[in-house]
């Protein structure tokens, strides 16, 4: 299973990675369901999910459904939950690997990131205060707590853009798969070799980080208090 792992990776690429890139992911699973520890939701490698969290999402997962005119019915909410449950599990885990690779996030990455969404912007200038009631009024949260979890996302990118860019995939590595899928057509490979790289290289990247996060399934300890 590691063999995949290790034929593409570069020597940077060591110690624990969880990540999934061009929509390509295997979730984490095999939960250990136990009693509800006071108002945490999840328990990810000893760190505890509060349930402030599970409410912040959850919020704001109902918020995008009423937007699509969705039918907010018993079911759906069941699944709004289970969702819910899923990207803290996932956004825990992310967290906890960009601390260790050493990923930090600035005061002015965090602000730059805030400034520049829609929702928090009036004729196309940030407003403070449309900010403040809409996390407030819409996702039911401090606007510090918001903040924590836009520092968490931005992390997220920059630990997907450096993992991805340490994964290593010769150009004759693709060439081989490329004459193995299209025989005979050798001569139009100065053509299609750039466009067909990149997507190869965007293939194996999904497959070396699924395979990894099977492995990382079966070693991070994950509880849900969570019982809805």
């Amino acid at each position: 299973m590691m063999n995949l792992l290790r034929k593409h990776k570069r020597n940077i690429f060591i110690g624990t990675v969880a990540i999934f890139l061009g929509g390509t992911f295997v979730g984490f699973g095999g939960y250990i369901f136990g009693d509800r520890a006071g108002s945490d939701v999840a328990e990810v490698a000893g760190a505890r999910i509060p349930r402030r969290k599970f409410d912040f999402l959850y919020n704001r997962q109902l918020e995008t459904l009423r937007q699509q005119n969705k039918e907010l019915t018993s079911e759906a909410l069941k699944n709004a939950e289970g969702e819910v449950i899923q990207e803290l599990i996932q956004d825990e885990v992310f967290w906890q690997e960009a601390e260790r690779f050493g990923i930090k996030v600035t005061d002015a990455e965090l602000s730059a990131n805030i400034r520049a969404i829609p929702a928090f912007q009036r004729e196309g200038l940030y407003d403070r205060g449309l900010h403040y009631n809409f996390v407030s009024r819409v996702f039911r949260i401090t606007p510090r707590e918001f903040d924590e979890y836009q520092r968490r996302q931005i992390a997220f990118m920059k630990l997907r853009y450096f993992i991805s860019t340490s994964v290593y995939v010769p150009e004759s590595e693709a060439f081989a798969d490329y004459i193995k899928k299209n025989p005979g057509k050798t001569k139009e490979w100065e053509k299609a070799k750039t466009d067909y790289a990149r997507t190869y290289k965007q293939e194996t990247v999904n497959a070396v980080f699924n395979e990894y996060l099977k492995q990382l399934n079966n070693t991070v300890k994950i509880k849900v208090f969570w019982k809805g």
